[in-house]
């Protein structure tokens, strides 16, 4: 089973079966997906001691440079690498992983300070505004596409309800409260290992990043919240 460690400054994966090929790809969508340096990690070929892996960067933050501050700062975990800005190969002792893990958290963290994240990029909150309306002026943009993206909003909420859309679905129907006070609904899709992995229960306060969509949906008010990201706030 994978095994992740996660943390608004690091993303390191770890497993025991991925390809070569397959730990690159997932280490780039680990980027896409958190818009933080990612790391994916596999059992290497020399044996079951050792691992190896694929790290991706984003713009801001030179990997290399990242990896040879923890190779020069922890010379005990015993850090192999090689690569360039965007993207490096890594090898360590299976045994050593957990305290690179640290040391990465560290360093990313050290790199990533004025880095704008992905997570920053949004239109705003729908606070006071009715959302029919706004969606009404976001349809009149229509199309959208790469370089002209539909918007998307930021609000703080309180979960109430989190759970499938159907039994064994991994798209899930949250019921959360908005400032002001009124439970709605909005709709994650493929959002159930992610919320499993965030922990989402009854009475948490996050913050969520979503779009809006027409809906046909009969019980509902003719458009759906679209949950593109969530942070569990502190």
């Amino acid at each position: 089973m994978p095994h992740p460690m996660i943390s608004p400054l690091r993303l390191v994966l770890r497993h025991s079966k991925y390809e070569r090929v397959l730990i690159r790809f997932i280490a780039s969508k680990l980027v896409e997906r958190y818009g933080v340096p990612a790391i994916c990690l596999s059992v290497s070929e020399e044996g079951e001691g050792c691992m190896t892996g694929s790290v991706r960067s984003v713009e801001g933050v030179h990997i290399k440079a990242v990896l040879d501050r923890i190779a020069g700062k922890h010379p005990e975990i015993g850090l192999r690498y090689g690569g360039h800005a965007m993207a490096a190969g890594v090898r360590m002792p299976l045994a050593q992983v957990a305290a690179f893990d640290l040391a990465w958290q560290e360093a990313v963290g050290a790199a990533m300070v004025g880095v704008e994240r992905p997570w920053d990029l949004h239109d705003g909150s729908l606070a006071g505004l009715d959302p029919r309306k706004v969606l009404a002026e976001v349809e009149a943009l229509e199309p959208f596409g790469k370089g002209f993206p539909s918007p998307v909003f930021c609000d703080q909420a309180v979960i109430e309800r989190c759970q499938p859309m159907k039994p064994d679905s991994p798209h899930l129907t949250l019921h959360v409260t908005f400032k002001p006070p009124a439970c709605v609904r909005v709709v994650w899709f493929n959002g159930a290992a992610s919320a499993a992995t965030l922990g989402l229960r009854p009475g948490q306060r996050v913050e969520l990043m979503y779009e809006l969509a027409r809906s046909d949906y009969a019980m509902g008010p003719g458009y759906d919240r679209l949950v593109r990201d969530v942070a569990v706030m502190a």
